[in-house]
């Protein structure tokens, strides 16, 4: 479950650093459009130079590639766990409505098994957000930038040997 009050005193903790990190990112960056390239999502796709439908080839391009479209479905996933889990009540309310008693027994062991459901699938998201390929992507670039090298049109996410095993 997700608290308005709490997502709302977070944001007042983080929003300077990330504001601070955007303003040295685009202090440091060697090309004016370093950040655009990563949040447009720059990337090298070679087989571009094979193609035979036109004049110019450039292997240089932007938009989601084959992360981007997983990428879509991972935020689709967690923006409706976000637009269905976010409580009406701020956490004290919450908390104070839902105090052990006797009478409210039945109803606190099935508010239980609800915020235990709720705990699993946070977690799911958690991971789906560290693991996805677009956001390791973006880190990346971002840890780049703020060292102020350039964007790294080349970087590619080494796929797992059971991407390349034979089905069965």
């Amino acid at each position: 479950m997700l608290f308005t009050d709490i997502l709302n005193k977070k944001t007042q903790e983080l929003q300077p650093e990330f504001d601070k990190l955007f303003k040295d990112i685009l202090d440091s960056q060697t090309h004016d459009g370093d950040l655009l390239l990563m949040r447009v999502n720059g990337f090298y796709y070679p087989e571009a130079n094979n193609w035979d439908n036109t004049l110019i080839k450039n292997p240089y391009m932007i938009g989601p590639n084959t992360e981007g479209h997983s990428d879509y479905w991972h935020y689709k996933f967690i923006h409706n766990y976000r637009q269905n889990s976010v409580s009406s009540l701020t956490f004290d309310e919450y908390l104070e409505k839902h105090k052990w008693s006797e009478e409210k027994a039945k109803e606190i062991e099935k508010l239980t098994e609800t915020e235990a459901t709720s705990i699993q699938l946070e977690m799911l998201i958690y991971i789906k957000i560290w693991e996805a390929d677009l956001f390791i992507k973006k880190l990346y670039q971002l840890t780049t930038l703020t060292f102020g090298e350039p964007y790294d049109w080349h970087f590619k996410i080494k796929e797992s040997n059971r991407d390349n095993s034979p089905s069965t």
